[in-house]
């Protein structure tokens, strides 16, 4: 826990983030040789040396980039935010003072000596949100296309003003009661619906049923 404290009191950050701290506090020492092996823990497990280079101060001033398609002309390009974290996979676990919201994302530039004054925040530190992962653009455009394709195609549906016709399918056969099929009748209708035929006569004849039916 000494690290965990060093790490919320370096940024001036709320007790309210220990949590964040405590896991990220192992995600990088798990990424760190050991005093007693001299080893990294995850290259033991993993059996690959991990890479370090994406690192960054935690809880450290940074700027998520909006996308374009996700602001006006006017609006900023990006939106100040605090680094709390990693997500699995790989993107920056982000949280915005203002809206209590934390995201992920990739597109991120860092301030690393510099912190977030909580004297101007005009929101209460509060719970988080639920976390709110942010789409690539390739799998934006997917989903905004497939939403609009189904409202391209929604249909009212109404009751039908036809006459209602009874079927007529089988009224040209003649039907036969249970008890006027013979045993040869029931053995083919085993044949019949028995879930796969057997494709050699080895397979036939490991079967009780198709046995019956080949005598």
């Amino acid at each position: 826990m000494n690290m965990t404290r060093c790490m919320l009191r370096e940024k001036n950050l709320p007790h309210s983030f220990w949590g964040e701290a405590v896991v990220t506090a192992c995600y990088v020492l798990n990424k760190c040789p050991t005093k007693q092996m001299n080893k990294v823990p995850e290259a033991i497990w993993s059996g690959h040396t991990p890479s370090v280079k994406h690192l960054r101060v935690f809880g450290c001033l940074c700027y998520r980039h909006i996308p374009d398609q996700r602001r006006k002309k006017l609006d900023d390009k990006s939106e100040a935010m605090i680094l709390v974290g990693y997500h699995t996979t790989g993107a920056y676990k982000l949280y915005n003072p203002i809206t209590k919201k934390v995201t992920a994302s990739r597109d991120v530039t860092f301030e690393e000596d510099k912190y977030w004054d909580w004297n101007n925040t005009t929101s209460d530190n509060g719970d988080y949100v639920p976390f709110e992962f942010l789409m690539s653009k390739q799998l934006k455009k997917q989903l905004c296309q497939h939403l609009q394709l189904q409202n391209n195609e929604t249909v009212i549906l109404r009751r039908s003003e036809r006459p209602i016709v009874p079927n007529r399918t089988m009224q040209d056969y003649e039907r036969v009661s249970d008890d006027m099929v013979t045993p040869d009748g029931d053995i083919v209708h085993l044949a019949l619906f028995f879930d796969t035929e057997p494709l050699t006569y080895v397979e036939a004849s490991k079967h009780e049923k198709w046995r019956q039916a080949m005598t």
